[in-house]
């Protein structure tokens, strides 16, 4: 009866783990916005979304559109949308260096998506700040990047910051 009792518990515990564990995940799932599904469609089928992309695809193709205002626009919505997608302060995406973006890691829940881990944040004594880039923005970003780092986000800190905010203010 005792060991009857001993492996009872253990099934328990076992149940118990696996249960969380499938909460955890779920969780993660769940993580990466405030805002209702449909809310971020909207976002992203607007005209300010859609804009900026077509002059993100501009601005890599034509060198001549790489202008200060094409900068603030794209890096606005840009910017706008990772706050909203990974429910992230300003201050953690406005810290985030051009090697920790580059870093990134693949999520382990969504194949597609991009886990970077930004050091220097608010709460940085406790642990790393995780932004989560759903597939789509990672490589909207990527482009935004490759075209604006030499020009506008390198000059701004030695290790260049993604979303460099101390000049064309416009946030």
């Amino acid at each position: 009866m005792e060991k009857l009792g001993i492996v009872l518990r253990g099934c328990l515990t076992s149940i118990h783990k696996k249960r969380l564990e499938d909460d955890s995940k779920k969780r993660i799932r769940l993580i990466g916005t405030y805002c209702a599904p449909g809310v971020l469609g909207k976002f992203f089928d607007s005209s300010v979304f859609q804009d900026a992309v077509q002059e993100l695809e501009a601005c890599d193709r034509f060198p001549g559109r790489r202008t200060s205002g094409a900068f603030v626009l794209i890096r606005n919505v840009l910017m706008l949308s990772a706050g909203i997608t990974s429910a992230r302060r300003t201050g953690d995406l406005c810290n985030m260096t051009l090697k920790e973006f580059q870093g990134a890691r693949a999520s382990q829940t969504n194949v597609g998506d991009r886990i970077v881990h930004v050091l220097r944040h608010k709460t940085s004594a406790y642990k790393a700040c995780i932004v989560n880039f759903y597939g789509k923005l990672y490589r909207l970003v990527s482009t935004y990047v490759t075209v604006f780092s030499k020009e506008f986000l390198l000059p701004a800190h030695p290790e260049g910051r993604v979303f460099r905010v101390d000049c064309f203010q416009g946030l």
